[in-house]
C-alpha cells in the first residue's frame, strides 16, 4: 500500500478545443511511456489485486500520470475487465 499522497480524477476524453463547464476542472496527461495491466476479475476487488501486483513488480514506475481505462468490458461487475497504464521512466 503507498503511503505518499495522490490525487484521483474520473473524467473523459474530450477534443483539444472543447468548452469546459465552469464547475469542472480538466487536466491534460503528458506524453510518455506506460505499461499496460490488465486486471480482470470480481470489481472492485480486482483493481485492488491489480495495484498491489504492480505495486510489488520491479515495473520501473515514474510515478507520473497513472490511469485506469474503463469500457464495455468492465460493465459487469462478477465478471470485468479493465486496463491500467502505469507510467515508466524511458
Amino acid at each position: 500500500m503507498t503511503t505518499k499522497p495522490f490525487s484521483c480524477f474520473i473524467g473523459c476524453k474530450v477534443a483539444k478545443n472543447s468548452v469546459i463547464p465552469e464547475n469542472l476542472n480538466s487536466i491534460e496527461i503528458p506524453s510518455q511511456r506506460y505499461v499496460k495491466v490488465t486486471a480482470k476479475g470480481v470489481m472492485t476487488g480486482c483493481i485492488t489485486e491489480a495495484w498491489e501486483k504492480i505495486r510489488n513488480s520491479d515495473i520501473q514506475r515514474k510515478f507520473g500520470f497513472d490511469f485506469e481505462i474503463y469500457d464495455e468490458r468492465s460493465l459487469d461487475w462478477n465478471d470485468s475487465e479493465l486496463d491500467i497504464y502505469v507510467s515508466i521512466c524511458s
